[in-house]
């Protein structure tokens, strides 16, 4: 969110970084994009993480339900559904910008600046994360294999074994 009041509010022209032309020094608009911009990645880290414990734990619970122990099946099509969404962002951008008059080729750095071109690079690079992010927190709070819930299930599963 932060990201977003710094392009809305802050003098984007100034951004440049060395080695490109024009570069005449870091400007204070530079250094906060770079900061949040780290901050941004390494929180998608921390979540990025979370995926595997979460792949055990449904893979356990299929195996306590339906007593079928099918990890690649699960893996599989954890795997599938994330290429899906994954693909969805570039093609919905590339759409959006067709919408707005780049029907032959995408914007480049030498097209000239816009208000909708603006928006749908702020929804490029923060919107659809901050939506995805949100329909995360939706789930999680259904998501009902909780750490208790699952100290059940192993001990089920354990006196099974």
């Amino acid at each position: 969110m932060l990201s977003i009041l710094l392009w809305v509010f802050g003098n984007y022209k100034t951004l440049n970084f060395p080695g490109y032309e024009g570069f005449t020094g870091w400007t204070s608009f530079t250094l906060i994009f770079l900061i949040l911009f780290v901050a941004m990645k390494g929180f998608n880290l921390i979540g990025g993480q979370c995926l595997n414990p979460m792949l055990a734990d449904v893979i356990d619970y299929e195996y306590y339900v339906s007593g079928k122990y099918c990890p690649g099946t699960i893996g599989a099509l954890f795997n599938l559904a994330d290429k899906i969404i994954s693909s969805l962002g570039p093609t919905f951008v590339a759409v959006l910008c067709a919408l707005i008059g780049f029907g032959d080729s995408l914007p480049t750095a030498e097209d000239a600046f816009s208000v909708p071109l603006f928006a749908i690079g702020i929804l490029g690079m923060y919107g659809f994360a901050l939506a995805g992010l949100i329909v995360n927190l939706i789930c999680m709070k259904y998501y009902k294999l909780t750490p208790e819930y699952m100290k059940e299930i192993r001990a089920e599963l354990d006196q099974r074994a």
